[in-house]
């Protein structure tokens, strides 16, 4: 990957994880043409930059564990370290699906999954919500993607569902706080279109707004070459 083109300057500081899955990495370039900093947090080996990124003055790329609560709270510190303060948090939840019946699932299966995703979300999302607060400033877009299924696996529909309902949760609890949260929601495969609508809707709609989510819906060619949308 190489560098990107930037556009614009002085542009917000995004706080993203997943930044070498496929809708992460899109997501990073257009925030980056926007002239937007962006903290990518990876995992694992991929914590190493890709050829190109490690001269992206507006890339900074940290390595996280999210099973691990000191790991996770000490991202936080290392970003505000390193790029002095974060404006807005992209959270995606990427659930890598495991297209089995319940009782086909075996309990290391489902320890590991409520480890990884769950106990790793809240961690991270609870640093992300208590730096906003102090700061009494800030914006929250939690990214569901779930790639090309309609119906969930047992699961991931905990997963998937409790995610969402955790969401709607927070509409309400800090919809008199001075943190905006809002959510997005697809089970498409095709990543650079979902990525697109994410970003038009941040830039153009969710900004300044709190408490609605935003569907993306590809069987439409308009949605994906334009701007449609199911929201509440």
């Amino acid at each position: 990957m190489g560098t990107y083109t930037i556009r614009k300057t002085m542009g917000r500081t995004i706080l993203l994880n997943g930044k070498h899955t496929a809708l992460g990495s899109q997501l990073t370039r257009l925030f980056l043409e926007d002239g937007d900093r962006v903290t990518g947090l990876v995992e694992g080996p991929l914590a190493d930059p890709l050829p190109g990124e490690e001269a992206e003055e507006n890339l900074t790329i940290i390595p996280w564990n999210r099973s691990s609560p000191i790991s996770v709270h000490n991202v936080l510190v290392e970003t505000i370290n390193r790029i002095d303060h974060i404006d807005e948090a992209v959270f995606l939840f990427q659930p890598e699906i495991e297209n089995k019946p319940l009782h086909e699932l075996s309990l290391a299966a489902i320890d590991s999954y409520i480890d990884t995703y769950l106990k790793g979300s809240l961690f991270l999302l609870k640093e992300v919500l208590g730096y906003f607060q102090k700061q009494k400033k800030g914006a929250l877009y939690i990214v569901l993607d779930y790639s090309g299924l309609e119906v969930l696996p047992p699961i991931d529909a905990i997963g998937i569902g409790g995610m969402e309902a955790f969401t709607d949760t927070l509409f309400i609890l800090y919809q008199n706080e001075q943190v905006a949260i809002h959510g997005f929601s697809s089970s498409t495969a095709e990543k650079p279109e979902y990525a697109a609508f994410i970003h038009r809707t941040i830039t153009e709609k969710a900004r300044g707004s709190h408490g609605k989510w935003y569907r993306f819906n590809e069987r439409s060619v308009w949605n994906a070459l334009g701007f449609s949308s199911k929201n509440r």
